[in-house]
């Protein structure tokens, strides 16, 4: 059940993701061409210090989605309806702080953007951007029992739905009006209606008490404890993650921040996909590790972590090989940025992606309080690095800082509190198990880079084309040659086979 749960949600996960990511790339390009790309630079900032706000979040959905696991498996409706009061009362708060910092944070506007002469009054658009993320809090809370069940293909069926009639929405009224405010505040319009429609499905499918009580004092005294960890999380993830175009916006301008935000739409679409399939299995690494604990799921682990790899490789190949192609015939010559700034991104991307399982598997297990200093150390290896790197080689320097900063949780908290601690594993295999993956990823991701570039094709899409048929054939093909012959790839291959024979069964 819970394979098939998972197979579900990263089927409908993937196919809605890329039906996103076209929406996406259509809606930028019209902005691009309709406001310039100053102001898809501000849009870019702003974006980032809603992020930086959401820090505010602490981690309680987290928390409360792991103690969802159990009374949700136990149909204990008692508790989860008192853990969805505390999580609405909670959100509410949260809601509250964001306004408070928002406001508080609103006379540095001018000086985070870096002065810039635009077109719009940037204090109204600031405080669109932060009026759609109190909403979403507000509204947001019932999602997490579609997240704790299984049903993530519900919420991307419905996000799906929203990206794609309000971004035609949005790109009827950027070639009509060219305003910003208007586009802006059709991100509201979109942000109320999907809560909406998420939250009568919820209530309809979950019977809820109507007067809960409090939550047990353990479970509330545990959450917390969790919460105190992963609100160090949240700020590394933010500061690593997050500051990338706050840096580039007071030391290089809105100018190269919009470029760059270019690339950054890709990188965000790879890591969307990644980051559905994260969520499709987590609940069902939840719901393993209630069932037979960290020991023995350690099987499961490394066929995740082997199709994570597997991924992640041929992402960054993508990435890497094909991006200059696709932004030539996208937005044009002008928008592609030098071979050694997509070097250093291609970097920084593959670390985040190879992150995914570890993160899964602690996340899972509840693993929130017991490394949270790690990501404070993070953060401040972030902000020196990047900052000394862009005043050295420019914007390369300013990913690299944090690729080095990522670091850290590969070679701290991952071996661990995941690799020893949940699977008692000894840090030498960790560091066998590392080396080998990165070792495999150099060696892909440099062989169809070079191949691309022995053929130069005067046609942009066919040029775009062969790219991407090259950083996928060839790392696919070396992937093969390395791993055909072990465990994981067999147990992929029948699962594959599996799969391919119920569907022709079902359509015969």
């Amino acid at each position: 059940m819970r394979t098939s749960n998972s197979i579900k949600n990263i089927i409908v996960s993937v196919i809605l993701g890329l039906v996103v990511i076209v929406a996406n790339f259509v809606m930028q390009r019209y902005f691009v061409q309709t406001l310039g790309v100053q102001l898809l630079g501000l849009n870019s900032l702003f974006t980032n210090i809603i992020s930086m706000l959401s820090v505010a979040e602490l981690g309680f959905g987290s928390a409360v989605i792991f103690h969802l696991y159990k009374p949700l498996h136990e149909n204990d409706i008692a508790s989860v309806s008192s853990l969805m009061r505390f999580y609405k009362l909670s959100y509410r708060s949260i809601a509250a702080i964001i306004a408070v910092a928002a406001i508080i944070l609103a006379p540095f506007i001018p000086e985070i953007a870096g002065n810039p002469s635009v077109s719009v009054n940037i204090y109204v658009i600031y405080g669109l951007f932060v009026i759609n993320c109190i909403l979403s809090y507000l509204m947001s809370y019932k999602r997490s029992l579609l997240y704790a069940d299984q049903k993530n293909y519900i919420i991307n069926i419905i996000h799906l739905s929203a990206i794609v009639i309000f971004n035609i929405v949005k790109v009827i009224a950027l070639i009509s009006t060219k305003s910003f405010y208007l586009f802006a505040t059709i991100s509201i319009a979109m942000t109320l209606a999907e809560n909406i429609l998420i939250n009568r499905i919820v209530n309809k499918k979950y019977t809820l008490t109507a007067s809960p009580k409090p939550i047990d004092k353990t479970i509330k005294k545990d959450i917390f404890k969790q919460i105190g960890g992963l609100f160090f999380h949240k700020i590394g993830a933010f500061v690593v993650m997050g500051t990338d175009n706050i840096i580039i916006s007071i030391t290089l301008g809105l100018q190269t921040l919009g470029i760059y935000s270019n690339y950054q739409l890709i990188q965000v679409a790879i890591q969307s996909l990644f980051s559905q399939i994260s969520n499709a299995v987590r609940a069902s690494i939840g719901n393993l590790l209630v069932d037979i604990g960290g020991k023995k799921s350690f099987t499961t682990f490394l066929r995740l972590q082997f199709a994570n790899q597997v991924l992640s490789i041929i992402s960054v190949s993508v990435f890497f090989v094909a991006s200059r192609s696709l932004v030539r015939m996208w937005l044009g010559e002008k928008f592609v940025l030098d071979v050694w700034v997509v070097m250093a991104l291609s970097l920084s991307l593959y670390i985040t992606l190879t992150r995914s399982v570890f993160g899964n598997f602690k996340e899972a297990a509840g693993i929130f309080y017991e490394d949270r200093l790690v990501p404070v150390v993070e953060s401040l290896i972030n902000i020196v690095a990047s900052l000394a790197l862009v005043y050295v080689i420019g914007l390369p320097g300013v990913f690299l800082g944090t690729a080095i900063s990522s670091m850290i949780l590969h070679c701290y908290s991952y071996p661990k509190f995941v690799f020893k601690g949940l699977f008692h594993k000894s840090y030498k295999e960790y560091a066998i198990h590392i080396l080998i993956n990165t070792a495999l990823a150099f060696c892909a991701i440099s062989t169809s880079f070079v191949i691309s570039r022995a053929i130069v094709l005067s046609n942009p899409l066919l040029q775009l084309i062969y790219d991407g048929a090259v950083a996928i054939i060839v790392p696919l093909f070396i992937i093969w040659l390395v791993y055909h012959k072990s465990d994981e790839y067999i147990y992929f291959k029948k699962l594959f086979v599996k799969i391919l024979r119920k569907l022709a069964k079902h359509h015969a």
